[in-house]
C-alpha cells in the first residue's frame, strides 16, 4: 500500500468514526438512553446539533478522501452547510439567544441545569467552522495549494479537541467554562480529535506533492517541528493555567473556609445570647408567682403579668407570651408569622424563624419551688444575622451565604438566599449530586467543587452550626472564580 493510499484509508477511518459518533448520538437522543448521550452521569451531553455537525464532518470528509468530481462537491456542499452551522451556533451564544433550532425542550430532560439547553459549547462551534472552512478550501482550491493551510486548521481542531478531554481529566474549569453556558462533552473531544487527524491526513495526500520536489528530509523536519511546537505549546499553556487555577482555588477555598468558621461562630454566639437572656427572663420569681396566682384565679390576674413584661420593653424582645393550665395569654407585642421556620435541637431547643428577618423563639418552663408553674415563649429579632448575611452576599458577584435545617424526608428547609429571596424547601441530592449544605446536615465540614442547588458549578465551604441540627455553607460560582484565569486564556 502506498503512502498516499494509507493516508486515504486514515481519513475515510476518521469520517466513518465521526459519522458513528454522531448517529449514535442522535440515537441516544431519540430514544432517551442518557449513556450514548452523556457517556457518564454528570458529564456534559453532546447536543443533538452537535450529533448533526459530526454527520455532516463524517459525511464530507468521507466524500473528500475520493477523487470522484462529485463526491468532492458533496464534500463542498456538506463543508458549507457544516460552517453555517457553526456560524449560527456562534451568533446564539454571542447575543444570548435560544432558538427552537436548539430544541430546548428536547434536551431539558438532560440538560435540567443548563438555562438555555441544546447549545452547543463554543469551542465545539469554533472547531467546526475551521473544519468546515478548511475542508471547502480543500475542495474547492488547486491541489496543494491550500493543504499547508489545511493543515494547520487541522492541528487547530484536534489541539481544541484534546484540551476538551483535557479539561475532564485535569478539571481544568478554564478550559471548558469560559463560555459561562456549557463545556465541551468528552467524546465530542474525541470526536474533534479523530476529525483532525482526518483532516491533516487528506491534506498531506497533496501536501506530499508539493513537498517533494524539495525532497523527504524538508517534508519529515516540517512535519516534526510542527508535532513539537503544538505539544510544547499544548505542555507549557496547559502547565501555566494548571498552576493559576491550583493557586486561585486553594487561596479562595481557604477564604471560604475561614469565613465560614467565623460565621458559623457568630451564628453560634448570637443564638447563644438571645438564648441566655431568654433563659434568665424564665428564671424570674416573679413571673413564677405571678403564673402560679393567674392559675388560681383562671385568668383573673393578668395585671401582674402585663406590668412584669412593660419591664422588658426595649430590652430585644418583640413577643412575649405564657402559658398555663388556664390558657395562653399574649403580654407583650405580636408572634411573627411562622409560615417558614425551623427547629433547632441541642440545649438552646427552640425554633429558627423567618420573617423579613431573622428570630429566635424559645418555648421554656418557669419553675418555682412547687415545680413548673408555666411555660414562657419568646421571641426575638436577630438583627446581627441579617447583616452577617448582607455582607457575606456582597462579597463578589456570587458570594452567598446560606443556612439550612432538616426538611421532610429528602428535602431541606432553607431560609432566603442570594438568588432566592423567599425561604422553602431544596432537595438534598441534585442531578444525582449530595449539595454542600447535604454534608453539614450531616455533620460534616469541609469545602469541595459541587453542583449547587441551582445546578451550577460552585466552590462551596460548609459547616454545621453547634448542636442546633442546622448547617451553614458559604459558596462561590466557579465561573466567577475562575475568571481571571479565563480571561488570561
Amino acid at each position: 500500500m502506498s503512502p498516499s493510499d494509507r493516508q486515504r484509508l486514515i481519513t475515510c477511518t476518521c469520517a466513518a468514526f465521526a459519522l458513528a459518533l454522531g448517529v449514535v448520538t442522535v440515537f441516544g437522543w431519540m430514544t432517551g438512553n442518557a449513556v450514548l448521550v452523556m457517556v457518564r452521569p454528570q458529564w456534559s451531553p453532546m447536543v443533538l446539533n452537535t450529533a448533526i455537525g459530526f454527520i455532516l464532518g463524517g459525511t464530507a470528509l468521507l466524500a473528500a478522501a475520493t477523487d470522484h468530481r462529485l463526491a468532492r462537491n458533496v464534500a463542498s456542499l456538506l463543508a458549507v452547510l457544516l460552517a453555517l452551522l457553526a456560524v449560527e451556533e456562534l451568533v446564539v451564544l454571542l447575543f444570548d439567544i435560544s432558538p427552537a433550532l436548539s430544541l430546548p425542550d428536547l434536551h431539558r430532560s438532560l440538560q435540567p441545569g443548563y438555562p438555555r439547553p441544546g447549545r452547543m459549547a463554543p469551542n465545539t462551534a469554533l472547531c467546526f467552522l475551521l473544519f468546515g472552512a478548511a475542508l471547502w478550501g480543500y475542495t474547492r482550491c488547486a491541489a496543494g495549494a491550500i493543504s499547508l493551510w489545511v493543515q494547520r486548521a487541522a492541528v487547530a481542531v484536534l489541539a481544541i479537541g484534546l484540551l476538551g478531554i483535557v479539561g475532564y481529566s485535569l478539571q481544568l474549569e478554564y478550559l471548558y467554562g469560559w463560555s459561562g453556558v456549557v463545556r465541551m462533552a468528552i467524546h465530542t473531544g474525541i470526536g474533534m480529535v479523530v476529525l483532525g487527524i482526518g483532516l491533516w491526513n487528506l491534506a498531506r495526500i497533496d501536501a506530499d506533492r508539493v513537498w517533494a520536489a524539495k525532497g523527504n528530509e524538508v517534508t519529515s523536519v516540517y512535519r516534526i517541528a510542527t508535532v513539537l511546537s503544538v505539544v510544547i505549546a499544548m505542555s507549557a499553556g496547559i502547565g501555566g493555567f494548571a498552576l493559576m487555577q491550583n493557586q486561585v482555588e486553594q487561596q479562595v477555598r481557604d477564604a471560604l473556609t475561614t469565613m465560614t468558621a467565623d460565621r458559623i461562630g457568630a451564628f453560634e454566639q448570637t443564638i447563644e445570647d438571645r438564648s441566655t437572656r431568654a433563659e434568665v427572663v424564665a428564671e424570674s420569681g416573679t413571673l413564677a408567682l405571678a403564673l402560679r396566682t393567674l392559675a388560681s384565679q383562671d385568668g383573673a390576674g393578668l395585671a401582674p403579668l402585663h406590668t412584669w413584661a412593660g419591664r422588658l420593653v426595649g430590652r430585644g424582645f418583640s413577643s412575649i407570651s405564657v402559658r398555663t393550665s388556664g390558657g395562653h395569654y399574649q403580654l407583650m407585642g405580636q408572634p411573627v408569622s411562622q409560615a417558614f421556620s425551623v427547629p433547632m435541637r441541642g440545649r438552646n431547643l427552640g425554633r429558627l424563624l423567618w420573617d423579613d428577618g431573622y428570630f429566635l423563639q424559645r418555648t421554656l418552663p418557669v419553675r418555682d419551688g412547687a415545680g413548673i408553674a408555666g411555660w414562657l415563649t419568646t421571641e426575638q429579632p436577630m438583627a446581627a444575622l441579617d447583616q452577617l448575611i448582607a455582607r457575606t452576599n456582597h462579597v463578589g458577584e456570587s458570594g452567598e451565604m446560606v443556612v439550612c435545617g432538616p426538611g421532610a424526608g429528602s428535602s431541606m428547609a432553607c431560609f432566603p438566599m442570594r438568588n432566592r429571596p423567599l425561604p422553602g424547601t431544596i432537595r438534598r441530592i441534585v442531578a444525582g449530586q449530595r449539595l454542600p449544605m447535604s454534608h453539614a446536615l450531616a455533620g460534616e465540614t469541609g469545602s469541595k467543587i459541587a453542583f449547587y442547588f441551582m445546578q451550577h458549578r460552585v466552590l462551596a465551604a460548609y459547616g454545621t452550626i453547634s448542636d442546633t441540627g442546622l448547617g451553614m455553607v458559604v459558596k462561590r460560582d466557579i465561573s466567577e472564580i475562575y475568571g481571571p484565569i479565563r480571561d488570561r486564556f
